[in-house]
């Protein structure tokens, strides 16, 4: 069975990225998050109490599965698929970084579905964590 070359392509766009992210990873979980293990707001709310940074919380949040990539990441991400002649997943990628953070909010697995969002504060998170 053969698919029209416009299917293959939207599929292309989307499940790809999710590669690089689960190549990023141990591969023991979601490409995209695992569930059960996300950061409570209750000990959200204590970390920024505890004066600790974005610095010091985000590499939790990214250990407990959530969608946050850092720029590098994320930019390493946008020269793969130049690389890979997907420059239209690149184009939208680098659109995003120049609105420039140090994190980003970006499910790898959406593609051009979903923008990257800069992450600029300690009260961004509050979107990564259960309530």
């Amino acid at each position: 069975m053969e698919f029209p070359a416009h299917i293959v392509f939207s599929c292309l766009l989307v499940c790809q990225p999710a590669i690089f992210v689960d190549s990023k990873r141990d591969g023991t979980g979601a490409a995209h998050g695992r569930k059960g293990f996300r950061m409570k707001r209750a000990e959200l709310d204590r970390r920024i109490a505890n004066g600790e940074t974005l610095d010091d919380i985000v590499p939790a949040l990214m250990d407990d599965g959530a969608d946050i990539t850092s720029y590098d990441d994320l930019k390493r991400f946008a020269i793969e698929k130049i690389e890979s002649d997907e420059l239209y997943l690149a184009e939208h990628v680098l659109k995003a970084c120049l609105d420039v953070a140090d994190y980003y909010g970006y499910d790898y697995s959406m593609g051009t579905l979903e923008k990257p969002t800069a992450i600029d504060g300690v009260e961004d998170l509050i979107d990564y964590v259960e309530d």
